[in-house]
């Protein structure tokens, strides 16, 4: 129910249908009184006929549980009103989260009070330090799994109708991109597209829906934005789906599309600017790319952090800003308090930790640097964020050059790091791509002119060592990579990479030393 009502309404439930529900999950009324906190006297008697008419809290306790819709478990009749409809939205935004919770543990450590605050307070759910361990530990089948129960799902409901396509895009796409089973996800779009394509008119099944297909430009635009580097087009996608969202009165959709819209515009300033490691760059961003900045501080972002005010990323966002353009606001909040209070109370400290590591690096500070930037890049490894690795190595690696290579295995973590950059970020066109490119071709060319011996080392333990189902040192954070995310096959090794970098009468004679 939302903020500011006074009474609440009562529904209807069906009658017949939490009993089939429930048993068609296997679960006992004891079992689905515990998940919701009601008694199992009570559950008997809904289940009987008796206590139908219940209050929209009780019916969101009992969706949550059997992962339903709300309207799944109530009569026709109240089905379409408003306070359902807000609820229904709620439960799909909320139980992915629940899933991966229940997936990790034997129990959901929040309790319903917890769930039910954030819901009429429209936060994100923010899962326990507790279970947060567990959680990243085995976040890559977590995600795989969450998969597989979203498309169980979804087959309640008819191939193309809203229900059907909003669980395959919220859940099953989302799923397989944190995953970073990039081919799949795309595969789950195009399934939607075809009932759901652009424009009011389509051959066949296609229906006119704002809402799903804000959902589906925000789903292209991030592939444009975060895989590509493709700014322009990104842009475009996000600004549709803002619009649509919006015209949908999506307001979970609109923060998201808004706050994307912000971040392609910071990312095409840090390119400028030279600004993806050190977090003030080395160029003079052009009066035309900080004024678009402002803009899209004052726009995007800031409709953002009203329909989203609990998301941290909002906050990130602007101290990345800060950083680039005011760096004496950076500084006042790098030395507060407030952002890592935060970060802890929303446990997205990894997040921060990357930023801070660019900050320390801007201010030449390189063991403090390595440090954060390490800390950060395990957290982001247990969460199973590629991108994120590579963002972290290629910090770590920067600064270790410039604190300088004095030693072999100085020379040795520096190359692990930039390699492990390299094999997480595939996409080449993407600006961190191209700087984990230049990072390894410098380091590769001062082994060649200084230490050729060492190369010789590093090249024939490399394979060995990236594709070792037990891996050691920085490879270990690809313990925690899907396979599909990473630019190896049994044909292309992690040594046809570090070869390119190599003059032409090493790389051959490398390739027949392999070869022997």
């Amino acid at each position: 129910m939302r903020k500011g009502q006074v009474h609440e309404p009562l529904f209807c439930l069906a009658a017949g249908r939490l009993q089939h529900f429930r048993e068609q999950q296997g679960k006992t009324q004891r079992e689905l009184a515990e998940a919701t906190g009601l008694t199992e006297d009570y559950i008997s008697k809904i289940e009987r006929g008796i206590n139908l008419v219940t209050k929209i809290e009780t019916i969101a306790k009992l969706a949550l549980a059997l992962h339903l819709l709300p309207e799944e478990l109530i009569s026709q009749d109240t089905a379409e009103l408003p306070e359902v409809q807000w609820l229904r939205q709620e439960v799909l935004d909320i139980t992915p989260r629940i899933v991966l919770a229940t997936l990790a543990s034997d129990q959901v450590l929040l309790s319903w009070q917890d769930i039910h605050q954030m819901l009429r307070a429209k936060a994100s759910i923010q899962l326990s330090t507790a279970l947060r361990d567990h959680l990243y530990i085995s976040a890559q089948g977590l995600w795989e799994e969450a998969e597989k129960q979203a498309l169980a799902g979804r087959k309640r409901y008819k191939a193309g109708n809203p229900e059907w396509a909003e669980l395959t895009l919220r859940h099953c796409a989302w799923m397989c991109q944190q995953a970073e089973c990039l081919a799949s996800a795309k595969a789950y779009i195009r399934e939607v597209e075809q009932y759901y394509p652009p424009g009011q008119a389509g051959g066949g099944n296609a229906q006119p829906n704002p809402h799903i297909r804000a959902l589906i430009h925000c789903q292209r635009g991030w592939f444009l934005q975060q895989q590509y580097g493709d700014y322009q087009q990104a842009r475009a996608q996000f600004t549709t789906a803002a619009r649509l969202a919006q015209e949908a009165g999506d307001q979970a959709t609109t923060s998201t599309a808004h706050a994307l819209l912000f971040c392609c515009h910071l990312e095409e300033a840090m390119t400028e600017a030279s600004a993806w490691l050190d977090a003030r760059g080395r160029r003079t961003l052009s009066h035309q790319r900080r004024t678009e900045l402002d803009r899209s501080l004052a726009a995007d972002w800031a409709v953002s952090r009203r329909l989203d005010p609990e998301n941290p990323h909002n906050e990130y966002q602007r101290f990345a800003r800060w950083c680039l353009v005011e760096p004496g606001e950076a500084q006042k909040a790098r030395k507060g308090n407030t952002l890592m209070q935060q970060a802890k109370e929303t446990e997205t400290e990894r997040f921060l930790l990357l930023h801070l590591a660019r900050c320390a690096l801007s201010e030449q500070e390189w063991d403090m640097a390595q440090g954060l930037a390490t800390e950060a890049r395990w957290g982001l490894a247990r969460a199973g964020f590629p991108q994120g690795i590579a963002f972290t190595a290629a910090i770590e690696a920067q600064a270790l050059l410039h604190a300088g290579l004095h030693t072999k295995a100085d020379w040795f973590r520096c190359l692990d790091l930039w390699m492990l950059a390299y094999l997480c970020h595939p996409y080449r066109s993407h600006p961190l791509g191209k700087i984990a490119q230049d990072g390894l071709s410098r380091v590769v060319r001062y082994g060649v002119k200084h230490h050729q011996s060492w190369i010789r080392v590093y090249y024939y333990d490399l394979d060995a060592r990236v594709l070792a189902p037990e891996k050691e040192g920085v490879f270990q954070a690809l313990q925690h990579v899907q396979k599909e995310a990473l630019p190896l096959t049994p044909l292309v090794a992690p040594t046809d990479y570090l070869l390119h970098w190599f003059p032409e009468d090493m790389q051959q004679d490398f390739q027949m030393g392999r070869e022997s």
